[in-house]
């Protein structure tokens, strides 16, 4: 879980492929059930009497469960591999 937004991996000032607060890497090929979690952080207040009052709290919003099928656990997203083009993404 990470309470940060995704950010590309400039942003973040990372190298491509480097972990990030929202990457999860799987170490096993198969299928995996994923289910998505958003929270979401409440900005409103309320007057009753004229005093404003903030509404504290986050809600959670779950995805269905879904099938994932994780066939590589090789990240190549390139026409070579990382031996014919170090200089590649993600090498």
């Amino acid at each position: 879980m990470t309470r940060t937004p995704g950010n590309t991996w400039a942003e973040l000032g990372l190298a491509e492929f480097d972990p990030t607060p929202t990457s999860h890497r799987y170490t096993e090929k198969g299928t995996y059930e994923v289910t998505l979690i958003t929270h979401y952080t409440v900005r409103a207040a309320y007057t009753a009497d004229g005093t404003w009052w903030d509404v504290p709290g986050t809600l959670a919003i779950a995805s269905a469960p879904f099938p994932i099928d994780v066939v590589t656990i090789n990240t190549v997203l390139v026409d070579k591999t990382c031996q014919q083009d170090p200089t590649g993404p993600g090498c």
